[in-house]
């Protein structure tokens, strides 16, 4: 990880364009990763746009790391960002465990 974070920081310092775009499965994560995005996140609208929810309130830790484990699959190269559901970091202790969770599914951050 810390490859890919001090890459960033060197784009950034030489006004690079860094590029981000969201995946919610195996398939749409190896195409971004073999298309050479920097970024894949696995957002949590997921639950809107895959699973028919009417906002992002109702996705689970669960359903995240299921979509996240899926995501880190396909990715060889990007930095993989897992979106954190609400009621997940309510506490520093809590975001902490969420946060490792989201790592043990292949996660190199979290948001």
């Amino acid at each position: 990880m810390e490859d890919l974070v001090e890459k960033y920081r060197e784009m950034k310092r030489r006004g690079e364009k860094i590029t981000a775009l969201t995946a919610y499965d195996y398939p749409t994560a190896r195409l971004l990763d073999e298309s050479a995005v920097d970024i894949i996140l696995v957002g949590d609208s997921v639950g809107m746009v895959v699973l028919g929810y009417e906002d992002t309130t109702d996705v689970t830790l669960e359903e995240m790391l299921h979509h996240t484990r899926a995501a880190a699959r396909g990715v060889k190269k990007a930095l993989l960002v897992g979106d954190m559901p609400i009621r997940t970091f309510d506490t520093p202790d809590q975001a902490v465990a969420t946060a490792k969770k989201f790592v043990d599914a292949g996660a190199v951050a979290v948001k």
